[in-house]
């Protein structure tokens, strides 16, 4: 679930383009970013950019992927940054969601997080918490915000319904075959009713990038989807006419049964994630945040060396 909460923009602007707004409001001397009541540490910054400095991949979906290919240091530590503070305000925002609307851990949930607290400290090594500079209380608050984002998450998603048809979901292996001359598609309709091998026949005349792909619904025009879903494994399509040229198509296989349910999984999560957006952008655009840019400045781990938080988050997945 905490996949979801932390999906977000990879920048320290709000998702529609508005700047964290900085203020000159006094407030505690540790606190770098406040989202209204909620506030966020030094050192949970720290400990948040250091994981994601550590994991490469898909962290709480976000696609960090992109880190490994960073020309220079500079570039890199930039994007980690960004994602970070992106991050800490979502978790932040959330926080006073839950608050609106009447959601609090309970007080099992609160002992939960200091367990898994004390547990990452363990697996921290004593130079990092050090380096950190962070308290049991910091890590336990982090994981709170965490479990806060589950319970809002799934509090707006709960009615949203996950019902999705195989036909809705399906995804058609096909071969194709496409040229923008007329007089070319002519030659390949041709040889097709002749019964030439559609393969080779794709090999020698197809301009396409591909000639063997997965269609999923949306992928072409209506018209042009229309022919490939009502073809069967192994037929062949008459001339489809489309903007710039002619296709063909051959199907492989009417149901990718593999692929069709990871299909049918992706399309009941962007339900869930396309209510839950209406919800948090509404109440993105309303509340109060703050940086101190200056104190946000001295947030940083290039001298971290070898020092490690790669534990944050599946210590977290272990105990919620």
């Amino acid at each position: 679930m905490a996949a979801v909460m932390m999906a977000g923009s990879l920048s320290a602007c709000g998702e529609k383009g508005e700047e964290i707004v900085v203020f000159t409001t006094p407030i505690p001397e540790n606190v770098v970013f406040t989202v209204e009541d909620t506030e966020c540490t030094r050192a949970m910054l720290k400990l948040l950019m250091l994981s994601n400095r550590d994991t490469y991949g898909d962290i709480y979906g976000i696609d960090i992927s992109e880190a490994a290919a960073m020309r220079t240091e500079a570039e890199l530590s930039k994007y980690i940054r960004d994602l970070t503070l992106s991050q800490c305000a979502r978790l932040c925002v959330m926080n006073e969601i839950a608050a609106d609307y009447g959601i609090e851990l309970s007080d099992i949930d609160r002992s939960v997080a200091s367990s898994a607290a004390v547990e990452l400290v363990t697996k921290l090594s004593e130079e990092t918490i050090d380096y950190l500079d962070i308290t049991i209380d910091e890590i336990s608050k982090l994981y709170e915000l965490l479990a806060v984002s589950d319970k809002v998450y799934e509090h707006i998603t709960e009615g949203v319904s996950t019902e999705v048809s195989d036909d809705e979901a399906r995804v058609v292996r096909v071969r194709q075959i496409f040229v923008e001359d007329e007089d070319k598609a002519g030659q390949v309709g041709e040889e097709l009713a002749a019964g030439a091998d559609f393969a080779v026949t794709a090999a020698s005349y197809n301009e396409a990038d591909e000639i063997t792909l997965n269609v999923y619904r949306g992928d072409f025009t209506e018209d042009i989807e229309k022919v490939i879903f009502a073809l069967d494994d192994g037929e062949v399509s008459e001339r489809v006419d489309a903007a710039g040229g002619y296709y063909f198509f051959c199907c492989v296989s009417k149901y990718d049964e593999e692929l069709s349910e990871a299909n049918k999984k992706a399309i009941s999560d962007n339900r869930h994630k396309e209510a839950f957006d209406k919800v948090y952008d509404e109440y993105e655009r309303k509340v109060d945040r703050r940086l101190i840019e200056e104190r946000w400045a001295t947030v940083d781990i290039t001298d971290a060396g070898a020092f490690s938080a790669e534990d944050f988050y599946p210590v977290y997945d272990r105990y919620f």
